[in-house]
C-alpha cells in the first residue's frame, strides 16, 4: 500500500506510525510496571491469607480456610481488576499533555 502512494504522503504517514508504535510501546511499559506490583502482592497475599484464615476460621461456615478454589479464584479477579484499573489509568495518562498538567501546578503551587 505504501508503494501506491506519492512520496510526499509516505513521508507523513510514517512518522505518524512510528510515534503510535512508541506510544503503544510506552503505554505497556506502564502497564507491565503495575502488573509486576501485582504479581507481587499476589505471590506475598496467599501466604499471609494462608497465615490468617486459622484466626478467621470460625467466620466461614462449611469451608475450610484454606479453599483452594477460593484462594484461586481471589487471585484471578484481583489480578484481571488490576490489569483493566492499570490499562484504564494508563490509556486517561496518555491522552493528558504533559504541558498542560504542568501549566496548572505552577500555577495554583
Amino acid at each position: 500500500m505504501l508503494r501506491a502512494l506519492p512520496r510526499y504522503q509516505t513521508a507523513a504517514i510514517l512518522p505518524a506510525r512510528r510515534a503510535a508504535v512508541k506510544c503503544l510501546h510506552h503505554t505497556w511499559t506502564v502497564v507491565n510496571h503495575g502488573l509486576a506490583l501485582t504479581a507481587f502482592g499476589l505471590a506475598v497475599g496467599p501466604g499471609l491469607g494462608g497465615a490468617a484464615a486459622r484466626s478467621f476460621s470460625s467466620l466461614v461456615y462449611r469451608i475450610s480456610p484454606y479453599h483452594t478454589v477460593t484462594f484461586a479464584g481471589t487471585a484471578v479477579a484481583i489480578g484481571g481488576a488490576a490489569a483493566l484499573m492499570t490499562y484504564v489509568a494508563t490509556l486517561r495518562a496518555r491522552s493528558i499533555d504533559p504541558l498542560v498538567v504542568l501549566e496548572h501546578e505552577s500555577a495554583n503551587g
